[in-house]
């Protein structure tokens, strides 16, 4: 079973968030704050992973007919605190245990790192993503959730 988050440890969470601001550029403290409360927030052996689930049928992306259903989970945020430690992948594969419905997740284009990461662990590429900042990718995983249509 996966630890979650306390609101305790928001300081700590937020401090490594902060560290690596290259990737996590718009995270906001007040925003980790809430996703902590509405218990959307793994922290767990050094990785943090922060989710939400789908609320509704929702369109993603650009170019390409990515739709997420009511149910599917978005993977916002994910960060390995030990880089190389290998313990990423094993965390997100329990977490993927855990939501048992399709995941969804966007990524800048220009981290080669987080997409080999993704795709290593089973994710597909979706589409394109535009971001004031500059474009992404959306990937998704299969994962028992309503069938996707592209």
């Amino acid at each position: 079973m996966l630890k979650h988050a306390v609101p305790k440890q928001l300081d700590e969470i937020y401090k490594k968030i902060y560290q690596n601001k290259e990737w996590f550029p718009n995270t906001r403290k007040d925003y980790i704050g809430r996703m902590i409360e509405k218990g959307n927030v793994v922290y767990d052996n050094g990785i943090l992973i922060v989710y939400k689930e789908y609320k509704r049928r929702s369109k993603i992306g650009t170019d390409c007919d990515c739709v997420a259903q009511k149910g599917d989970v978005k993977l916002h945020q994910i960060l390995n605190t030990e880089p190389g430690s290998g313990k990423a992948g094993k965390i997100l594969k329990k977490f993927l245990e855990m939501v048992s419905s399709n995941v969804w997740l966007t990524v800048d284009e220009e981290n080669e790192h987080a997409i080999k990461f993704y795709e290593k662990n089973g994710f597909e590429k979706a589409g394109k993503i535009n971001w004031s900042d500059g474009p992404g990718f959306i990937y998704y995983y299969e994962n028992g959730g309503a069938k996707l249509y592209f």
